[in-house]
């Protein structure tokens, strides 16, 4: 029987200047499936084929004909053409607003996000629920709490970096553990699409290994789990890791690890931007002290040390227990 092979879209991607085409046939259980393949593949025929009948294709029993009929799907025109853009953020002069996976506002190219960063894990972001739910859940448990109030601020302020044209820095609420840092993080995080702590970047890769990350929040708040998490054997390589990220992260002294960032240093464009979130359970500075070192000017206002805990409480619910004092009195 033959397997119906069909060409149903072209996906170009901006950060590699490359593309895929999408392929969809029967299989021989009668399901459809769908194949993602470079056109130079696809067109020589012998990779589509071999793709096909690892797929179980119900024409595997006619090679012949399988032949034939990929040579007329792979030069048919693509009936769709869908583009993923090399990063989050702003486009076309500040008209539109690329997310990570999707478009808001309009163009002429299918623009549907940027490549996905994975199929599951870390720094992947989801929407569900709208933002009448987020208010009624998130929102009233931010009112209770000053720091949350401020990781929130730091999501909604994110993308207006490039309007007003202000440069990147970053943010580390410190206090003592279990007092609800990782928390407010995560307050900002739904924002842009984090539910759970483990949807959210996190340290055990370091700096290095966050920076391909940083195309899929370019424009957006960039929030990172406890800095306790960094895999390093001393406090001071845990500093020199947070001045990593001072500089390479939030100053724009980065490494190329993503096509995007290869990209950028051929054509000086502007480095990603981004307002990053962590915390820890004591400040940056005094992370410095403690190690002998001093904190670098430009470090200190790149990544800036602001408590998590008021009003001598040791978690984050200041605005809670004031009301609570206040009605007992």
């Amino acid at each position: 029987m033959p397997s119906m092979l069909k060409k149903i879209a072209l996906f170009e991607n901006r950060a590699t200047k490359s593309a895929t085409e999408r392929y969809r046939f029967k299989r021989s259980d009668g399901k459809t499936t769908e194949i993602d393949i470079a056109p130079s593949l696809a067109t020589d025929g012998k990779t589509l084929r071999a793709r096909m009948l690892d797929g179980l294709t119900e024409a595997a029993s006619d090679l012949k004909a399988l032949s034939a009929e990929i040579a007329v799907a792979t030069k048919a025109a693509p009936p769709k053409h869908y583009v993923y853009e090399a990063r989050t953020g702003w486009i076309l002069s500040g008209k539109a607003f690329v997310l990570q996976d999707r478009l808001i506002g309009k163009s002429a190219d299918k623009i549907i996000g940027i490549a996905p960063l994975a199929k599951v894990g870390r720094g992947k972001t989801r929407r569900r629920g709208t933002s009448k739910q987020w208010t009624g859940s998130v929102g009233q448990l931010a009112k209770k709490s000053t720091t949350m109030m401020l990781a929130i601020a730091a999501a909604l302020a994110a993308p207006l970096l490039k309007v007003t044209a202000t440069n990147t820095f970053g943010i580390c609420l410190f206090g003592r553990t279990r007092g609800g840092k990782t928390m407010a993080t995560l307050s900002a995080g739904s924002v842009i699409g984090f539910g759970k702590d483990e949807q959210m970047l996190n340290w055990y890769s370091t700096t290095a290994g966050l920076e391909p990350k940083f195309p899929g929040f370019n424009d957006c708040c960039f929030p990172i789990d406890d800095l306790s998490k960094l895999p390093v054997k001393s406090e001071h390589e845990r500093l020199l890791e947070v001045r990593s990220l001072a500089y390479q992260a939030i100053g724009g002294d980065i490494k190329g690890r993503h096509p995007s960032f290869d990209a950028a240093s051929r054509t000086n464009a502007v480095h990603h931007r981004f307002i990053v979130l962590t915390s820890f359970e004591k400040s940056i500075q005094d992370l410095a002290h403690e190690t002998n070192q001093a904190r670098m000017g430009g470090e200190t206002m790149r990544l800036i040390d602001v408590p998590a805990y008021f009003d001598g409480l040791v978690h984050i619910f200041d605005r809670a227990h004031a009301d609570a004092t206040l009605n007992q009195e």
